[in-house]
């Protein structure tokens, strides 16, 4: 049974707190709005954004699967059913190649910001806590494009990670079953759960 329930309002705030903190400073630690002058913000925040992201992904992920299989030779079932792993989610070279560039409006801002995120997120992949399970690669399925809302009022980066979290949680549905071998069983899992 898959489990979908929404992420806590505490985790998305986590997640909230982790980027802007990683937005406000350079790789130095000065202060980007004062010390590192404005010219850099375009060329720096998208990458800063990313990171954030992914490091709070790959920190604090847990994905849970179940897992049935047999020894190929006696027909013993596993007795492992269940297998836990995280998040690998690998920043990727590509927002260093192309950093987010000023725009007309936010409407243009936000529409490149997502297709950059839907590219990259689909790089994303499972990693397993147990290494004696040996699978084909596990990577997340998105749903669809995550579009990031503009509007007027709210938040824009709790909108983002809102966007983000949602979207990882959705995978669920989409993200096929995985075929592999656990020591001397061969069987699949189907990941039931990412939290």
């Amino acid at each position: 049974m898959l489990d979908l329930t929404l992420m806590t309002n505490q985790v998305k705030q986590d997640m909230q707190n982790l980027v802007q903190q990683n937005m406000s400073k350079d790789e130095d630690g000065n202060d980007i709005l004062t010390e590192s002058g404005a010219n850099n913000i375009a060329s720096n925040s998208l990458h800063t954004l990313w990171s954030s992201i992914c490091s709070y992904i790959s920190q604090n992920s847990m994905v849970t699967a179940s897992w049935v299989a047999a020894n190929p030779t006696s027909g013993v079932p596993d007795p492992v059913v269940v297998m836990t792993g995280k998040i690998n989610a690998i920043e990727g070279a590509g927002l260093q190649q192309a950093p987010l560039k000023p725009c007309q409006d936010a409407v243009s801002a936000l529409s490149a910001l997502s297709l950059q995120l839907n590219t990259l997120m689909m790089t994303w992949m499972v990693t397993w806590d147990d290494p004696t399970l040996i699978v084909s690669p596990v990577n997340l399925i998105l749903p669809g494009i995550v579009l990031i809302p503009v509007g007027e009022g709210g938040d824009g980066l709790q909108d983002i990670c809102d966007k983000i979290l949602g979207a990882v949680k959705d995978t669920l549905r989409y993200t096929p079953t995985f075929a592999g071998s656990h020591a001397a069983f061969t069987g699949s899992g189907t990941l039931t759960s990412i939290v």
